[in-house]
Formats: C-alpha cells, sequence, structure tokens
C-alpha cells in the first residue's frame, strides 16, 4: 500500500534515507513516492534550522520570560515550520531568511573560535609544525580522518591546507584511479597485461603522483573518459547483480565537483533534493 502524507511528514525532521528506514521502504521508493505526492525537496534542514533557531531565541533569555519582540519573532517562526511541515516546497519569509543567515554566521564563528582554542589548548599540535610531506600521506583518506590521524581539528586542518595553496581535499580522485588500475589488472585474470592496457595503468599512475604533488591538479580529458566508463560499467554490474537500487546518482556519473572534498567549508542548502 502506498504511504500517505501524513505518513511521510511525521519523518520530515529526519535525513531522508533514515526517514526510509524507519518507514521501512527502500530509499528510491521514498523519493518516488514523494515526487508524486508533489514533494520537489526534502525539507529536514529547514525544519531543524528553525528548531535551533527558536532554540537560540529562547536560551539567550537564559530561561526568563521571553520579552514581547522575541515572542513574536519565535511565534512566526513556529508558524513558518508548521507550513512547512505542510508543504516542503514552501519557502520562506525574506526575514526569516536574514534571521537564519545571522544564526548560522553566529554559529560557525563560535565553533571557529571553539576549534582554535581546542588547537592550543590541548594536545593538539601546532601548525606550524605539520609539513605537506606529512598530509600527502593522508591524501587518500577522508579529510576528517587525515585530521584525526594529525591530532589536529578539521577546521583548522583545512585552514592549514588552504594556507599551503590546496583548494581540494584529493582522496576521491586518488581512490578512483587505484580503482581503475585494479580493474584493468584484474580484467587479465591475473596474466601479464598487454602493451596497450600497460601504458594505460602507467599513465594513470602518473596522473596520481601529479594528484600527489598538486592536489588540484585536473585529470586529462582521456583520463576523465576512462573513468567515466568505468563508473558505468561497475553501475551495470551492480545493476544486473541487484546489489544496490539506491547507489547514488553522484557516484555513477561523477562530475567535476565530485572528485574531491572541498576544502572551504559552508553551510549547505536547505532541503535534500528529491531528483
Amino acid at each position: 500500500m502506498a504511504l500517505s502524507k501524513e505518513e511521510i511528514n511525521k519523518y520530515f525532521h529526519l535525513p531522508i534515507d533514515h526517514a526510509a528506514k524507519e518507514l521501512k521502504v527502500g530509499l528510491t521508493i521514498l523519493k518516488k513516492r514523494c515526487r508524486d505526492l508533489g514533494f520537489k525537496r526534502w525539507p529536514h534542514r529547514k525544519l531543524n534550522s528553525l528548531n535551533l533557531l527558536i532554540s537560540t531565541l529562547q536560551d539567550d533569555n537564559e530561561g526568563a520570560t521571553v520579552d514581547d519582540y522575541t515572542e513574536v519573532i519565535i511565534t512566526r517562526l513556529k508558524e513558518e515550520r508548521r507550513r512547512v511541515q505542510e508543504n516542503p516546497d514552501y519557502k520562506f519569509a525574506l526575514s526569516t531568511k536574514k534571521l537564519r543567515r545571522q544564526n548560522f554566521k553566529a554559529i560557525y564563528k563560535r565553533k571557529k573560535e571553539l576549534n582554535l582554542a581546542l588547537a592550543t589548548t590541548f594536545e593538539a599540535r601546532p601548525l606550524e609544525s605539520i609539513t605537506k610531506e606529512e598530509i600527502v600521506q593522508y591524501f587518500h583518506l577522508p579529510i576528517s580522518e587525515a585530521a584525526s590521524k594529525l591530532n589536529v581539528g578539521l577546521s583548522v586542518f583545512k585552514k592549514c591546507c588552504r594556507d599551503m595553496g590546496f583548494k581540494r581535499w584529493p582522496n576521491r580522485t586518488l581512490n578512483s584511479l587505484d580503482s581503475l588500475v585494479n580493474t584493468l589488472q584484474a580484467e587479465n585474470g591475473g596474466a601479464t597485461v598487454d602493451n596497450h592496457t600497460k601504458q594505460i595503468i602507467t599513465s594513470l599512475k602518473e596522473e596520481k603522483m601529479r594528484i600527489q604533488e598538486d592536489p588540484d591538479y585536473k585529470l586529462t580529458p582521456t583520463k576523465k573518459k576512462i573513468r567515466q566508463r568505468n563508473f558505468k560499467a561497475r553501475y551495470k554490474r551492480r545493476k544486473h547483480l541487484n546489489l544496490d537500487a539506491t547507489t547514488p546518482l553522484d557516484v555513477i556519473y561523477p562530475t567535476d565537483n565530485t572528485d574531491s572534498e572541498e576544502i572551504d567549508g559552508d553551510y549547505g542548502s536547505d532541503n535534500d533534493s528529491l531528483e
């Protein structure tokens, strides 16, 4: 039986993949049902940001009764929240958007100050002691894991990378090249590869070496084409075996923005797209 709007509505506060688990349906099925009901986007980020904003306004009064002006703002935010719950595609009023931006900036500033304090107060190592050679050793890991290995906070580590001139973290590009080399070698079943394949593998390893030297290095069009073919071939095999019906599209058809993790952080978009 198809899920009703009321059933789905109960889980709008969760990320869409968590909601699918709670509803005991596949992610793709839930997305399709949402589209059928007319929802273009999943609203949990909008709702959570409103809840955070309401809590912040209440906490600023340290438990005391809020003044009339603040009470009016809180009431308006609760009304906005109700409208989002009724219609996930509802667009905030300009005044609400402005409040949210101000709150995001305040939270970001506090986090940044806290990260800097932690880096100097506890056992985190000083930034000047981290060398490019050390960082290169962890390029194959997600940036958060690399920061942990080097015993520094994530925000501090990103700043360190930017100071060294790295705009992007290259672990996805490196891992995809490793996967492509392994695939080409495996297709020969352990036999000696032919000269043409050997040349391709050698060129891929050279590309990998260049990325390790310069994380912002862009793959040549030829290498991008080979990677895209490999992604498509792997997806077809998965689809044929029905191993994973909900593989994200950005894994199947990688874009320039999915190769690496951006060093610069942002606040994210309001919602998860259902497209």
